[in-house]
């Protein structure tokens, strides 16, 4: 399996905020390549726990209500995701690449078709940063977003919130979205 799918040469951006690096265990990561009945099956099987969901595909991207029904027939890229875990995947070619990530113990069997990566992230400190988003009227991205899962008020910024992982040169090697939230009024709490 390509390691690539859980590291990065790349940044996320700056952070508006972070919090002190810490050293920690890694989260629990499993992975692997699904077909696309498999991983509807886990999605289903963990979306009541999500609260918070990013779709893709090449013409749109959304963030749904919690209670949204996903079907990867429509987003053949995505995560789910709350502060405990995150499902993430993205089509390659007839299968789907799926990384799955948990700070909490996975019951076995919860995971079918995924193996447990191991080591692949020795050493590594962690910190939440804090990330804006896209102005839901950027007329850039040539269509409107909306952050159906975030309750604020209008015109209000909002940030995602995401557990990095650096090596000890401080290059990011894995990350997982936590939550995303509204700005509250230039407030910085991690």
């Amino acid at each position: 399996m390509s390691e690539t799918i859980i590291t990065t040469d790349t940044e996320l951006g700056q952070p508006v905020e972070s919090s002190a690096p810490t050293t920690t265990a890694v989260d629990q990561v499993f992975a692997g390549d699904l077909d696309k009945e498999v991983l509807q099956s886990l999605i289903d099987s963990w979306k009541g726990q999500a609260q918070f969901a990013i779709l893709e595909r090449i013409d749109d991207m959304q963030f749904p209500k919690p209670s949204t029904a996903i079907s990867v027939n429509d987003w053949p890229k995505g995560r789910i995701f709350q502060e405990a875990f995150e499902l993430r995947w993205e089509k390659l070619e007839e299968k789907f690449r799926i990384v799955f990530s948990s700070s909490e113990p996975v019951p076995e069997g919860k995971l079918p078709g995924l193996e447990e990566i191991k080591n692949r992230i020795p050493g590594c400190s962690e910190t939440t940063a804090a990330y804006y988003l896209w102005d839901e009227t950027n007329t850039r991205l040539g269509h409107k977003l909306n952050y159906e899962c975030v309750v604020k008020a209008e015109k209000q910024n909002v940030l995602l919130r995401v557990r990095e992982y650096r090596d000890a040169r401080g290059r990011l090697k894995f990350w997982r979205y936590l939550k995303m939230e509204p700005e509250q009024n230039g407030s910085k709490s991690l």
